[in-house]
């Protein structure tokens, strides 16, 4: 179940996609907890209790690259 911070991102990604994902975290809009690279996005993404703030993938640090 998603908490509000996850409902915000998803309908934000929806309405401009990642680039309005990094404005709103920049603005204090989103909580996020680190920065790491998720695969499915291919970039440094904003990760939030273990999960893509972009893409909703589940981040596990072994999969750093």
């Amino acid at each position: 179940m998603w908490d509000k911070n996850e409902k915000k991102a998803y309908e934000l990604y929806t309405a401009g996609g990642y680039d309005l994902i990094c404005y709103s975290i920049e603005e204090g809009k989103l909580k996020y907890d680190t920065w790491a690279y998720c695969d499915p996005c291919e970039w440094e993404s904003p990760i939030y209790k273990n999960d893509c703030l972009v893409c909703g993938t589940p981040y596990k640090e072994s999969e750093v690259k």
